[in-house]
Formats: structure tokens, sequence, C-alpha cells
């Protein structure tokens, strides 16, 4: 199966070749990134968990899920910056 981020990929990129360019851009981007803010990162966009769910099965503050999510932010708009 398909994760969530490469359907809607898919489903929003009209060029095949592009299309496969960003998903390729986004695993490795996802792969790089420290494993809490990968976890925290898959809770919030795959699970659809909010940011206090996410805090209290973690045990942290809303604060750091916050933070963690920002980091993986950054790293996907600058992995694919020349897509944006």
């Amino acid at each position: 199966m398909e994760p969530f981020y490469t359907a809607a990929i898919a489903d929003t990129i009209p060029s095949e070749l592009l299309r496969d360019e960003v998903i390729e851009i986004t695993r490795k981007c996802l792969g790089n990134l420290p494993k809490k803010v990968l976890l925290v990162w898959e809770k919030n966009r795959l699970e659809g968990l909010s940011y206090k769910e996410i805090a209290d099965e973690m045990h942290c503050s809303v604060k750091q899920v916050d933070k963690l999510l920002q980091q993986a932010s950054k790293a996907l708009k600058k992995a694919l910056s020349d897509y944006l």
C-alpha cells in the first residue's frame, strides 16, 4: 500500500516524471528526519492526530510537538524548494 503522502502527491502533480521525482525527494527527506520528528509528523499527517493527542501519547508538551512538526516542515520545504 502506498503511503498517504505518495497518493496525495500523485493526485496533485500532473506530470508523471515530475510526480515520481517529487515522491522520491519526499521519501528521502522523510527518511532522513530524526526518529522523533518523523514519528510526530506521521502521527499528525498520516494518522490525523491533533497536537494534544500526540503530546499525550508521547508524554511531551504541545509546544514540543509544534517544534518537531516545524522541523519536519522546514526540512520538506527545503528539500522541495525547486518544486514549490
